[in-house]
């Protein structure tokens, strides 16, 4: 595990697009842990696979963690899912898809949730 004094990062869905880019590059910074959930083990291995060859800074490390996330969990729910004390930011990329509604059937619960 990194220093206490590292920055803590959690980015959802980081393995492909904007997460996996900004997996990249919070992991080029120094003093910084990224923890980077997946859906599932083939994810996991073109995280692995995209992450090896990338830039890293001083004292950062990366932890995948693997996690269904098919709605929205509490912050203290997060925590312990990642197994850490605190967060400093969470970037919430993974997409959730709830309802197979067209744009203007969607009720306005639904786009509360969003």
């Amino acid at each position: 595990m990194a220093p206490d004094t590292n920055t803590v990062y959690v980015v959802t869905g980081g393995n492909r697009g904007i997460g996996l880019g900004l997996v990249k590059s919070l992991l080029a910074r120094p003093s910084t842990t990224v923890f980077a959930s997946v859906r599932n083990d083939n994810a996991r291995s073109k995280l692995e696979a995209a992450i090896a060859s990338a830039p890293k800074g001083n004292d950062s490390v990366i932890n995948i963690v693997q996690l269904e996330i098919s709605s929205s969990l509490p912050p203290d729910q997060i925590c312990k899912a990642f197994n850490i004390d605190h967060i400093d930011v969470l970037i919430n990329n993974a997409a959730i898809a709830c309802h197979p509604y067209s744009a203007v059937e969607t009720p306005a619960e639904d786009l509360r949730l969003a």
